[in-house]
Parts: structure tokens; sequence; C-alpha cells
């Protein structure tokens, strides 16, 4: 009775979003060759300003050594652990070890899945398993992902990893409202149309009794100078661009030709079947026009070529010029044979990926057209017959372009316009809460001048970890944006804001934002040294923030995961009351924090006898969730019964012993050492060789010292974040050492 229950619901969830996607595709029209409209909004004028660009991708490691760390202790490893987590925006991963039961654990924020998705993702391939994880556990309802996850349990070699691929990468809104016998159906017309076609062959590396396995695809291209070489694609390329069922803006189901409307099988048909099988009468049936077909493309001129075979089918079977209605599904394209440049890039993308060519389909609004791209080592150009020549439209049409990308299968849409603009800008969008934090996780919609009047979508971009956006426009364009996000919206009444009228060529235009509402804060302060630290145990952790995944909605209203690199995280370490202070969002005093952090080695000896934990934070996160793996390692110090004759003390050299923490961003601690007594200036400088503040200047008798340093200069006022070099001068000595500020 319960799963005649589950079932009911299932179906009522899924014809209700159906229905609700059949109107959308009952109201949605071609993306070129009409005049979309949006009522107007209030602009408000907040130029942006002409500066340098932005490092919106800086990569950031950091090594840290605690500075009671002594090199004549000899060390065992006693315990060691590994871990890949994603860590939820807003949580943190962390590592703990207590050196009076000398366990070591890993506390991790994982969202627990039901026993059915957890056995989809261990049947999926292991490069894809994070991606399957991270897409079930945003179902509104566990017993839809269930449902998906059924379909990758029932799905047979050599097939297992496309249906994973596609459960993993359409938004969960779409895959419930969608006919789930596709996911394989899909994936099998691709097998079918590799057994009839001579320049491409499927590559299968492994299958599902494998932890590890994929398909790619091989190709023959001729070059420009004649040689015919073999070229076998990324695997990305291939699951994205050929087997992706979604196109562009419209829904990936089957579709009935004669209203266009969505509908099951039998009725309703799907344009990889249909436009490969079927042809109405007096047209060129698709799947025979390959029989001579032996090259993908040839560079220079020669022999007949996929590229050339599309492109002479769609001639065929298409007339120029849009009827009344405006269709996206390129099965009730082909069945109207005709269109305006919309439909001809549908039907064209369509005959790609039909033909196992990776195809996008390229999007130009405020300028009214669009056009397609294949992959052939690089992204080429594809309108028709014109291949290979993105200059075209500004070069040979007169057009001047606003904003250019390409769709991809989940809703994401990347920039291209440098491809297709001689000239070009650059607009860097920084996004920032009332805290002055970066916001992250923004969606910055950008605006421009309409070819039909007023203003239209041009593009889009989404702020990372660091609350920074870099997106290409064109030249000698004016541009309008609008944020939305977890903090809000701005302008709130859902206006624009002019940024750039009259962009200039080669210009970094930089503007920014504060919201008017706060993110979470890390909420940590740097700990005080303890005064006589043990040095029993050793905690040693290495890390790498592989890259960091955003989500967000641009024009089609599906939610796509995009994965940024590199990725940001934060680190600390605690003991176990600050540990629980900072789980009850109190003041946590914490060895670090190491903010904003990419990589990093750390070598942290435990100093007391309590648990201590390592903490990867992304508290202040909003949308933004960090993918972090390393390792952890746990040494015990050896006792050691060499004596003092066989063992003489060292004489102190003149050193700086280390710089506590570094980096840092509230106060450091710089060590030193004298074998005699003499005057000892210490200096920081910038890289440029400038004085910034000196930390002292007198005389010193032999010994060990410290200095510290609150990150201020000789007048008082906070440096700027970066590496500034610590100097340590006596008449006849020197050293230097570098160290790192974060602000």
């Amino acid at each position: 009775m319960e799963h005649k229950n589950t079932t009911v619901r299932l179906l009522l969830i899924a014809s209700i979003m159906l229905f609700a996607c059949t109107s959308m595709a009952d109201d949605q029209i071609g993306v070129t060759g009409i005049d979309p409209t949006i009522p107007d909004r209030p602009v408000i004028h907040q130029p942006a300003r002409i500066g340098s660009p932005l490092q919106v991708d800086q990569y950031r490691h950091v090594d840290y050594l605690s500075p009671w760390f002594d090199q004549t202790d000899d060390w065992e490893l006693i315990a060691s652990d590994s871990f890949s987590v994603m860590i939820p925006a807003g949580d943190h991963l962390a590592v703990s070890f207590d050196p009076g039961t000398e366990i070591l654990q890993i506390i991790d924020p994982t969202v627990e899945l039901t026993a059915t998705q957890m056995a989809a993702i261990e049947r999926a391939p292991a490069w894809l398993r994070s991606d399957l994880y991270d897409n079930f556990r945003r179902f509104l309802y566990p017993f839809l992902a269930d449902s998906m996850a059924l379909r990758i349990l029932g799905a047979p070699d050599p097939y297992v990893d496309e249906v994973a691929f596609q459960v993993a990468h359409i938004a969960p809104t779409t895959l419930c409202a969608m006919y789930y016998q596709l996911f394989l159906e899909n994936a099998q017309w691709i097998y079918t149309a590799d057994s009839s076609l001579n320049y491409v062959e499927l590559m299968d590396y492994g299958n599902s009794n494998d932890d590890d396995y994929w398909t790619t695809a091989r190709y023959s291209v001729i070059e420009e100078i004649g040689d015919t070489v073999q070229v076998e694609i990324d695997r990305e390329i291939y699951y994205w661009y050929i087997l992706h069922p979604k196109l562009s803006d419209e829904f990936p189901t089957y579709i009935y030709p004669e209203n266009g409307n969505p509908a099951q099988p039998p009725w309703g048909v799907f344009w990889r079947d249909y436009l490969w099988n079927h042809a109405d009468p007096g047209y060129p049936l698709l799947s025979e026009q390959f029989d001579d077909c032996d090259f993908l493309w040839a560079r220079g001129t020669g022999p007949n070529d996929a590229i050339g075979t599309v492109n002479g089918w769609v001639g065929d079977v298409m007339a120029w010029g849009a009827g009344p209605e405006r269709p996206i599904q390129p099965v009730r394209i082909y069945v109207l044979h005709c269109g305006n440049c919309g439909e001809y890039s549908d039907i064209r993308a369509a005959a790609g990926r039909i033909a196992l060519i990776p195809t996008v389909c390229t999007t130009n609004f405020c300028e009214d057209h669009v056009w397609n791209e294949f992959w052939e080592r690089e992204w080429i150009h594809w309108d028709g017959g014109s291949v290979n020549t993105p200059l075209m439209y500004e070069n040979s049409w007169g057009k001047t372009l606003s904003a250019v990308f390409n769709w991809r299968g989940d809703g994401f849409n990347w920039n291209v316009t440098d491809r297709y603009s001689e000239e070009f800008c650059t607009l860097n969008v920084s996004v920032y809460d009332s805290a002055g934090k970066p916001a992250d996780g923004y969606s910055i919609t950008v605006e421009s001048d309409a070819l039909w009047g007023g203003s239209f979508y041009a593009t889009w971009a989404v702020t990372n970890s660091q609350g920074v956006a870099s997106i290409i426009l064109g030249d000698d364009q004016s541009f309008m944006l609008r944020l939305d996000g977890p903090l809000g919206g701005y302008p709130s009444v859902g206006g624009l804001v002019s940024v750039i009228t009259g962009s200039q060529a080669g210009a970094a235009y930089n503007w920014e934002h504060t919201m008017s509402s706060a993110s979470p804060n890390l909420g940590v302060m740097q700990m005080i040294e303890p005064p006589n630290p043990d040095d029993d145990y050793m905690m040693e952790i290495t890390f790498d923030c592989e890259y960091e995944s955003t989500y967000g909605m641009f024009y089609d209203n599906n939610e796509f995961t995009e994965k940024l690199t590199p990725g940001y995280v934060d680190f600390f370490f605690a003991d176990e009351e600050n540990y629980n202070a900072y789980c009850g969002f109190q003041q946590a005093w914490v060895g670090g924090p190491f903010e904003n952090s990419s990589s990093g080695e750390f070598d942290f000896v435990i100093p007391t006898s309590e648990e201590w934990y390592g903490v990867f934070s992304a508290r202040e996160e909003s949308i933004t969730c960090p993918m972090v793996s390393g390792t952890v390692n746990i040494y015990r110090s050896l006792p050691t019964s060499v004596s003092c004759e066989d063992y003489p003390t060292q004489p102190l050299s003149f050193d700086i012993n280390g710089v506590f923490p570094n980096p840092f961003n509230n106060e450091t601690v710089i060590s030193f050492s004298l074998p005699s007594s003499e005057r000892i200036r210490i200096a920081i400088y910038n890289l440029l060789g400038q004085e910034v503040a000196t930390l002292t200047d007198q005389i010193y008798a032999g010994g060990m010292y410290n200095v510290r340093w609150d990150g201020r200069n000789d007048l008082g006022h906070m440096i700027t974040s970066g590496i500034y070099l610590v100097r340590m001068n006596s008449e006849h000595n020197q050293a230097i050492q570098k160290i790192c500020y974060m602000r």
C-alpha cells in the first residue's frame, strides 16, 4: 500500500509540473525574429569606474608551522585519514583529535541520502558521484530523487554513465516533469547513430563493474595541410554537448508533432529519434545523408564532411521565413519546415548532436541573431554555410555586438563575446554585504539596447565566494545591470542600474555595490599563544579546495550548478571549548584563522591535553559550497634519551626563527635569536623595497626574543593585503623572511 501511495504522489506531482511545462511551451517563442518586450523599469545611474582589472581567480596557498614546533623532536605516525567533502554553504567540516584517547575523527557535514540514492551514486562512475550527490540533495522531496536513482540502478551497460550524467546535470525541477524513460532511450539512440557513422567512434573506457568508467568519441579530421588525424574529445564535451538532451531554452521531453506540446509515447516523439528515422514526404531522411561522409570536418578544402552534410540537410528541410508560430522544439520546427535564425539554430543543434557532433546554440539577443558552434579541439563558429568566420557579424554585417553567450543544458550560459568582437571591454562587479564582506551567489543580469528598441538581456554572471564576477562585453555599447541574491535584490523595486555608457575597447570597468543586509560572520579571533605548550602530539593537515559550486537561474528558470576554480575555504584550529563556542555562534579564540585559502599544509603541534579541531568553514557563504579534499596525519613525539654529552647544545644563531601566524589578519609574532649582544633593527618592507613599519631598533643581549606586529604602518594606518618582507639587521648581519597579510 505504501508503494502504491508513493507512486500516486509521484504521478500527481509530475503531472502538475508537466502541465506547467506544457503551458510554458505554448507561451515560449523563438529567441530571435520577434520583438520581446520587457515592461519599462526605473533606471538608476551609478557609472562604473575605469581602472585596473580585478584578480577574480587568484589561487591562495597557505603553509603553517606551529611556533612551538621543535626541530629536534622525533615523531611517529599513529593515525591517518582522508576526506573529500562538499561543504554546504553556512556549514563546516572538522577533523578532531583527542590526546587522551588518541582517537582521530572526521566530522562530516554531508546531508544523509536515502539508501536508494546512495546505491545509485555507488553504481555511477567515481568522477560523477559528487555531482550526482549534489543534485540528489537539492530535491524537495526525497521520493522524487529515489525515482531518478532507480533509473540509474536499472540501466544496463553500456548506458549507466550516460543515464547517471543526465540525472546529475538536469535541474531537479526539470527532472521531475520529464518522462523518465527518456534518459535511457536518449543514450541508446547515441549508440545506434554511432553504428551508422564512419567518421566517429564511441570509446567506452570500462563499465559499471569498474569503480571509474566513462565514454568519449574519436573523430577523423582533415587538417588544413591535408593530413588526416584522429582526434578524441574530452569526456566533458561528450556528455554535455552530444549526450545532453537539452539544447537551449526548450524543455527536454517527447513532443507531439502536430501541435508541439509534450506528449507521452507513442504519440510524443523525441528529436533524436524522430529527425534521424523520420522524413516527411518530399524531404530527405537524415540517417541516409552520411553514407559517403568519412570526416567530421575538413579544415581546408576537401571531401564532404559531417559539418557540410548537416548544413545540406538543414537547407533541404527548411525554408527561410517564420510564420505566426515560433516553436523552439526541434520536432515542431521540422514539421513546419520554416523559420528564421532561431529555428535554424535549434534544428541545426539537434541535427549536429544526432550526428554525434558536439554542438551548442550561440545567442546574441540584443542584436537579434543566433547561430551555433561545434567542437573540434576548440569551439568553432557555425552559421549554416559560414564556418569559422566569427568576425563576420561585425566586419561584414556591420553589427556592433553587445554580448554573445553559449547555452548549456542545465540552464547555465557562458560568455563568448571575445570570440565575435575584435574590440571588447571587461566589467568587473563586486558585491558586499552591509559589513563589507564579499557577497557570494549573486546573479548579475546585464542588459543593453535592443535592436527593436528598449533594452533586453545581453548576458549573465554569478559572483564567486569573493563576491566578484568578471564579464566580457562589446565596445561602443551601453549597459545596465541588476543584482539578485540571498541578501535581496538591487535595485529593490525591480529596476536597473546604468553602469556603462559608450563602452571603450580594452577598458576594465569596476563597479561595486554594498547590500543593506549582512551575511553570517565567521565569528573567530586569533588566540593568544599558550604560555607553556605541550608538544606530545602533532596534527598534520594537507588540503586542496578543488573548486566551489555556485547555483543560480538565468534565462529559462533552470537552477544550474557551476564549478568555479579555484575554490576558497576558511580554516582554523580550536580547542574543544572554542570549537563548541564556534558551533554555538559564540565568539571563539582560534589558531589562525586562515581565510580564503585554496590549498594548504599545516603542521600544528597540539599545545594542551584536551581535544583539538581543525575546522574548514563555509559559514560566511550564502550559496557557494567549497569542495575540499585532503589528508590528516597524527604524530606522537618519541621520548629521547640522548645525553648532553652525546648531543651538545647548539649555539644560537642570528636568525628570524619563525612568524606565527603567517598569513595573518589581526596580529602576528616574529621570533628571532642572537648569538651575542648587539643592536638590532627589525622593519617591514613591501615588495618594492619601501619601508612600511619599524618594529624595534635597540640593543639586545644574546638570546631568543619576540616582537609583535598588528599590520599597521608607521602612521598607524592598516596596510593593504599582500606579501611583505620582515628584515632584521645588525651591524654585520641580515635576515629576511616573507610574511603575508590578509585583511
